[in-house]
């Protein structure tokens, strides 16, 4: 266990910029670093205060895909799982980024059928998986692409379901002037203590508005979904119930071949991973209570966001010797030549950090599984 001891106080209102560089990851050919890649993260701690900042905790953040669970609570307090019979599964599926395998699709069929409502009258639009075997065999066997496929189709059934249930229109319900999208911001501005009433927002790829928000407010906001004992009583229970579905069925929240599924997987349901769009990555620790995000400078997810949050978790001490080594494929990849030939890696180096802050590493003590 990784034990933080104060080095001495520095008084601070707010989080800023660090005077410590971003996490630089190396991708290395033979003993030569070819590229590297900068990655701007914090942890926060179970009282939302940050226990380690690399790069610009200011830096203005689309969020993409790393917003669902946020996104999820007006779902969840809106009443719509009670009415509809909805379970876990539903709520993991609203936080998924999936591969469009067969338990995904027909997870969404069912739940279209439980609502009422047509895939027409989904606005997210279809694509090709994001696992690449499932992709080839989409390819191959002509599967017809429709919004079933969207790995943010999940997402979109929450916003679908509670539209309905509260009786509001469905159609554009993607729209930022849509009841549902002003109660998700509403909660999100909450949440982040960001009024995102003030800043700008943009358009995800399923069509869904994504806000602008700085890091530092983003990440007090996971922080306080992750710990949520000082919210209201049903603010507190919704966001536990959402933890509990994302721990509870990881393969839901991505599929074969992902990392976020690997996350949970290996530690039981103790480590939540979220990935988003351009280098973004939540990671949730709930025995700890630690939040971690993590956001690419050039918005490379693979060959950046992963391995930096491996080195993370490594130095926290979080993971046993079993569920490193099956992760390692994802934090610490050995990169291969055509004919199969060893050439390289991707790594970080090493890690700064912070000087308010000292970490003291004891042995590992993870018994292994």
């Amino acid at each position: 266990m990784l034990i933080f001891t104060l080095k001495h106080a520095i008084e601070r209102n707010t989080m800023g910029k660090t005077g410590i560089d971003p996490i630089k990851v190396d991708v290395t050919r033979g003993n030569t670093t070819e590229s590297s890649h900068l990655v701007h993260a914090i942890i926060m701690d179970k009282d939302g205060k940050p226990l380690r900042e690399w790069g610009d905790m200011e830096r203005i953040i689309s969020p993409r895909s790393t917003l669902k669970p946020l996104q999820t609570l007006a779902f969840v307090e809106s009443g719509a799982i009670e009415a509809f019979g909805l379970s876990s599964e539903e709520i993991a599926l609203t936080c998924a980024s999936h591969n469009a395998e067969k338990i995904h699709i027909e997870k969404v069929k069912n739940w279209l059928n439980k609502i009422g409502l047509k895939v027409s009258d989904m606005e997210c639009g279809g694509h090709l998986s994001l696992n690449e075997g499932r992709a080839h065999e989409m390819i191959k066997t002509s599967e017809k692409i429709c919004a079933l496929h969207s790995d943010c189709s999940g997402k979109h059934m929450g916003m679908l379901s509670t539209a309905k249930h509260m009786g509001y229109d469905i159609k554009d319900y993607v729209s930022l002037e849509h009841p549902v999208q002003k109660e998700i911001y509403r909660i999100i501005s909450e949440m982040t203590e960001y009024d995102l009433s003030k800043g700008h927002s943009g358009t995800d790829g399923c069509s869904a508005p994504n806000p602008a928000i700085p890091l530092k407010y983003l990440a007090l906001g996971f922080s306080k979904f992750m710990n949520p004992g000082k919210l209201s009583e049903e603010r507190a229970k919704s966001c536990e119930t959402i933890l509990d579905a994302m721990s509870s069925h990881p393969y839901i929240l991505g599929g074969k071949e992902r990392f976020c599924t690997a996350l949970g997987e290996v530690s039981n349901g103790n480590i939540i991973g979220k990935l988003g769009a351009e280098g973004n990555y939540l990671c949730f620790i709930r025995d700890k209570g630690l939040t971690i995000y993590l956001k690419a400078e050039d918005g490379v997810l693979e060959r950046a966001t992963y391995p930096a949050l491996g080195a993370l978790l490594n130095e926290l001490d979080v993971l046993t010797p079993k569920a490193d080594k099956a992760l390692k494929k994802f934090t610490r990849p050995i990169l291969k030549n055509w004919t199969g030939k060893e050439i390289g890696k991707i790594c970080v180096p090493e890690l700064q950090w912070n000087v308010t802050l000292t970490p003291q590493l004891p042995q590992n003590s993870h018994p292994d599984p």
